[in-house]
């Protein structure tokens, strides 16, 4: 099972994400010929959006949630 590491996605998106200032979100964005990829984490909630958008014209050509995914899921402290 996948088990979310912060480390791990910076990893492969190798990109900083933008965090909420209470930790509850991560949002990492990736643009690459024309198409950005964008990844919503709310660790707390088990909670991942992904999007791609069409950067020309700023419209989504996928979306998807995952919601309750234990792989993300992380106890608060």
């Amino acid at each position: 099972m996948l088990v979310w590491d912060e480390t791990d996605v910076l990893t492969v998106l190798e990109v900083i994400p933008q965090v909420d200032c209470d930790g509850i979100w991560h949002r990492y964005e990736v643009e690459k010929d024309g198409i950005k990829l964008t990844i919503h984490i709310y660790q707390y909630d088990g909670d991942i959006s992904f999007e791609l958008i069409n950067s020309a014209n700023n419209m989504s050509l996928f979306s998807m949630s995952l919601v309750d995914c234990n792989g993300v899921l992380k106890k608060k402290r």
